[in-house]
C-alpha cells in the first residue's frame, strides 16, 4: 500500500515538473536554441563519473568499515533493489512513465531560473532533488545524488534547462536500457534474503594480497 502511494505521488509530481516545463517554454521558445553538446556532456560526466565515485567509496568501505558498516550497507541496499525490482516492473508496464523523466527537472532546477542561481538556491535544490529519491535509494546513494545535482545546477543549468532536460533523459534512458543485463533478479527482495550486489568485485578492485 505504501509503495502504491508512494509511486502515486512520484508520478503525480512529474506530470507536475512536465507542466511546468511546458508552461516555460511555452513563453520562452528561444531557450530551444541553447541546446548545446559541450553542456548535454558535461550532465552526463557528473551523473557518471559521481556514480563510479561512489561504487569505488562503496567498495572500499565494505572491506575497511568493519561489520557495523556492511551490516548497515547490507539493510540499505536490500531495501533500495526491493524499490529497484518495483521501478522495473512498473517500467515494463507502464512505459510511457520514461518520458516523465524531465518532470524532475521541472520541478527541482526550473524554478531556479526564476529565484536565481547562486551556491545557496542550487544547494536548497540538490538536496530537496535528493531527498525525493529516499524512496528508492539509500540514504547514502541519495547524498551522491544530491551532490551531482549541485553541480548540474551550477555548471548546467544556467546555460539552458533544456541541456539538462536531454542529459537527463539520456542518462535515465541508458541506465534502464542496461537493466535487464544487470546480475540482479527483478523479484521482490525480502529481509531475510542476500542480495546480489550491482557493484564491482571488492578483491578485483582492491586485491587483497597488496598492501594498502
Amino acid at each position: 500500500m505504501k509503495g502504491v502511494f508512494l509511486q502515486r505521488l512520484i508520478t503525480i509530481s512529474k506530470f507536475t515538473g512536465i507542466a511546468l516545463l511546458v508552461l516555460h517554454f511555452s513563453f520562452n521558445v528561444q531557450d530551444f536554441e541553447k541546446v548545446n553538446p559541450r553542456y548535454i556532456i558535461l550532465y552526463m560526466a557528473f551523473a557518471g563519473g559521481f556514480s563510479l565515485l561512489w561504487l569505488v567509496f562503496h567498495a572500499v568501505m565494505l572491506r575497511i568499515g568493519g561489520d557495523k558498516y556492511r551490516e548497515k550497507a547490507s539493510e540499505e541496499d536490500i531495501e533500495a533493489a526491493r524499490s529497484l525490482s518495483q521501478i522495473i516492473r512498473l517500467i515494463k508496464k507502464e512505459p510511457w512513465q520514461l518520458f516523465l523523466i524531465p518532470g524532475e527537472d521541472g520541478l527541482f532546477f526550473l524554478p531556479l531560473l526564476y529565484m536565481g542561481i547562486n551556491p545557496l538556491t542550487a544547494l536548497g535544490a540538490s538536496l530537496l532533488f535528493g531527498f525525493a529519491h529516499i524512496g528508492y535509494k539509500s540514504r547514502a546513494a541519495c547524498a551522491a545524488t544530491s551532490a551531482i545535482a549541485f553541480m548540474i545546477c551550477v555548471f548546467v543549468i544556467p546555460y539552458g534547462i533544456i541541456n539538462a532536460v536531454i542529459g537527463h533523459l539520456a542518462v535515465d534512458l541508458s541506465v534502464f536500457s542496461l537493466l535487464p543485463f544487470i546480475n540482479m533478479e527483478n523479484r521482490e527482495v525480502k529481509k531475510d534474503e542476500q542480495v546480489v550486489f550491482v557493484y564491482p568485485d571488492v578483491e578485483t578492485l582492491f586485491p587483497s594480497d597488496i598492501e594498502y
